[in-house]
């Protein structure tokens, strides 16, 4: 068994910041859903990535998912969207380590959906 697969989400979305903020870009993602006397409070509509990544004039949009997690029909469906838009997005998951390194570091590599879902 590879470090990869074990990975929780959280620990993929942390070793994601480090990398980020390690080749000069900014990232924003939202709060996890906060659980209320209702159920859950939605911080982000439904689908909406993780990760939004600026930095040498781009941006990314960032699905984070362990190498088990499933993507959601409402996560597909926001990122199909921003893919409409021209905007760089994916699912990454930790076996996508040397792709995250293309397109954050000096390559520069330009992200499409397809890529890593």
């Amino acid at each position: 068994m590879k470090l990869a697969d074990t990975l929780t989400e959280q620990q993929w979305q942390a070793q994601t910041v480090a990398l980020c903020r390690q080749f000069g870009w900014e990232c924003f993602w939202a709060p996890r859903n906060q659980p209320t006397s209702r159920g859950h409070r939605q911080t982000v509509p439904a689908g909406f990535p993780d990760l939004v990544v600026l930095g040498h004039g781009r941006a990314l949009f960032l699905e984070l998912k362990t190498e088990t997690g499933r993507i959601r029909s409402e996560q597909k469906q926001v990122l199909a969207r921003l893919a409409e838009a021209g905007c760089e997005c994916a699912v990454l998951r930790p076996r996508d380590l040397p792709l995250l390194l293309a397109v954050l570091g000096p390559e520069q590599r330009r992200l499409t959906y397809l890529e890593a879902a």
